[in-house]
């Protein structure tokens, strides 16, 4: 991950489970000076919504309060940029768009 003013940021992970269309867990470990840090575990559902799909994020094993709100923070910015380029694809229903 880039921020903002070109700093990277390292992150590791391992696929734990997919089941396509419907979940991806995962792990996830920020790494700082070439060392890996606290593990947490990432699981992502999906689920008919109408014709919509919802999406449901639940992160666990937070070594800390402050650590777990900094991940809310940093979630809710990805789901907001997604939500912002999704808006400017077009869609027929039944048909995935790509570009």
């Amino acid at each position: 991950m880039r921020l903002a003013d070109g700093t990277d940021l390292w992150l590791s992970g391992e696929y734990r489970q997919v089941v396509p269309g419907e979940l991806i867990e995962f792990t996830h470990a920020w790494e700082e000076n070439g060392k890996r840090g606290h593990e947490t575990v990432v699981t992502v559902r999906f689920s008919d919504y109408g014709k919509k799909t919802k999406l449901s994020l639940r992160q666990t094993f937070f070594d800390s309060a402050a650590s777990r709100d900094g991940h809310r923070g940093g979630w809710s910015e990805c789901f907001d940029k997604l939500a912002g380029f999704l808006s400017t694809q077009k869609s027929t229903p039944g048909k995935r768009t790509q570009k």
